[in-house]
């Protein structure tokens, strides 16, 4: 048995947990069930998933270096989050400076979800492949830059129109009729470069159970008047976030409580709800 390794951080899964049952709910989108979860090693994690040869680095390293590089430098920062939320809408931080905060974990969490579930069908190329693109230099700068610079806002839920998440959270976003989004084979095709100034760079993040980050190309659209204001969700633009995320996540999706998955069903496409047990 080999050591869980989260390509989605138990920090960042307990923004989402029910703060009275410290809980949340976790909807399969396999097996079309639902179950009460917590942020633990069952939720997106495999064994030894970060665990790679060290022949692949141009130093020595043991094999365990890219779960601690996360372990270190990136996953205590969800912790943070509601803090941030809460210090933009009070004015405490710039817009700027919430970006300069959460820019490197948006940009690892993209591109850590593995490719393809289940583990059995990745090779142990791919997975080299796949670590070569997460930390490729060029890439990392060029999505740093663009996010900078591209429109930040945030978008406030309510019980109304609940926030959810999944096990592959930074989505590629496009608020057009169909609020289409990209699945993770796409963008790790090697004709989609993240962060290259031939493709738009447009991008949904639940940040917590409250918020939404949306970022977007200012050049291509004034969607919002101010870039970093604190927006309250229309159902509108609700029906499209919630379907960007539905759809993008790769097996799971996870909800704070059951009141706010049968909330956000209405504005879904799922089947069979009322053969949906909690088990």
């Amino acid at each position: 048995m080999g050591q869980k390794q989260h390509y989605v951080p138990k920090s960042y899964l307990r923004n989402f947990l029910n703060n009275e049952s410290g809980n949340f709910v976790v909807y399969d989108k396999l097996s079309n069930s639902k179950r009460l979860g917590k942020a633990n090693n069952q939720i997106a994690a495999e064994d030894d998933f970060y665990k790679a040869n060290p022949s692949i680095f141009s130093i020595e390293v043991d094999d365990n270096v890219i779960e601690k590089f996360f372990s270190e430098h990136a996953d205590s920062r969800p912790s943070k989050f509601p803090e941030y939320c809460a210090d933009l809408g009070n004015g405490r931080i710039s817009i700027e400076r919430f970006k300069e905060l959460c820019v490197v974990y948006i940009y690892f969490q993209f591109v850590r979800v593995p490719q393809e579930l289940p583990k059995e069908r990745r090779s142990e190329e791919s997975k080299i492949d796949h670590i070569r693109y997460m930390f490729n230099r060029n890439r990392i700068e060029r999505f740093t830059r663009r996010a900078l610079s591209a429109k930040w806002v945030i978008l406030k839920g309510s019980n109304e129109f609940p926030i959810f998440t999944s096990d592959n959270p930074v989505i590629p976003f496009y608020n057009n009729e169909e609020g289409a989004s990209f699945d993770l084979n796409t963008f790790m095709n090697k004709t989609y470069d993240i962060g290259s100034d031939a493709f738009s760079f447009n991008f949904i993040f639940p940040i917590t159970k409250d918020y939404i980050i949306y970022i977007y190309d200012s050049e291509e659209r004034d969607t919002f008047s101010s870039n970093g204001s604190v927006i309250n969700l229309d159902e509108a633009l609700y029906r499209k976030l919630a379907m960007a995320i539905a759809n993008s996540g790769v097996r799971i999706l996870i909800f704070p409580s059951d009141e706010s998955f049968t909330t956000a069903y209405h504005y879904l496409d799922f089947e069979l709800l009322s053969q949906i047990k909690m088990h």
